[in-house]
């Protein structure tokens, strides 16, 4: 027997409480998470690590090589549906600066660019 942080009373410890909150993803996350999946996003996403030669835009800039573990929507599909597939919206780059990227809220290509104090050469395809 557990005491219950949701309903106060005491239940065995293999039961869940029928007023624990059931967690429900929002619909636009849903609609995210279906979309990486796409062929359309996998094709596009592979275009752009092999444009960049799968080494991190940021870190190239800087003068490092490290290797491209995800391509980052600058400005977050959540905010601009219509851009998630638009080539100059992408960014290769490295799980360092991807996070760096998402904990300074970085949702421009400029702002990218100022926080790591470099310039992000455009690739021509």
């Amino acid at each position: 027997m557990r005491s219950c942080s949701y309903c106060n009373r005491f239940h065995d410890t293999k039961e869940t409480c029928s007023n624990k909150p059931k967690r429900i993803e929002s619909q636009q996350t849903e609609r995210n998470n279906k979309f990486y999946k796409t062929y359309r996003w996998q094709k596009l996403s592979n275009e752009k690590r092999k444009d960049v030669n799968h080494r991190c835009e940021v870190c190239r800039a800087l003068g490092k090589l490290e290797g491209v573990d995800e391509v980052h929507h600058i400005v977050p599909v959540n905010e601009r549906w219509d851009m998630r597939l638009d080539y100059t919206n992408l960014l290769a780059v490295c799980a360092s600066c991807h996070d760096s990227i998402h904990k300074q809220n970085l949702n421009s290509k400029e702002k990218v660019e100022k926080y790591f104090s470099i310039k992000i050469a455009a690739i021509e395809s």
